[in-house]
């Protein structure tokens, strides 16, 4: 059976997944995280300790841990996006994510 978990991401992180460029986490594996778990990511303005309006829901496909690189405690899980979510709100508003400016 599956875990649902729900993460904070911050930018420019939240835009490259949305976008479909980013496509694994590293994260410390204090939930147990396991092939087959829900991830809500959702966007987290951190100057201000904010969440904003939009959310990944995301399945992890695979996980690598205890691997030579990776500090013991934490994991990269690699995942597919199942779900883009936004407020109806913000989307009347005409609000949308942009890509990141490219770093130059």
């Amino acid at each position: 059976m599956s875990n649902i978990h729900t993460l904070k991401c911050i930018q420019p992180y939240f835009n490259e997944i949305w976008l479909g460029k980013k496509k694994a986490e590293l994260r410390k594996n204090d939930r147990n995280f396991k092939l087959g778990d829900i991830v809500y990511l959702q966007e987290y303005n951190k100057e201000t300790n904010t969440f904003k309006k939009y959310q990944l829901k995301v399945r992890i496909t695979n996980i690598l841990e205890n691997f030579e690189g990776i500090e013991l405690g934490y994991c990269m899980f690699s995942f597919d996006v199942e779900e883009r979510i936004t407020d109806e709100l913000t989307d009347i508003l005409g609000m949308a994510i942009t890509e990141p400016d490219e770093i130059k």
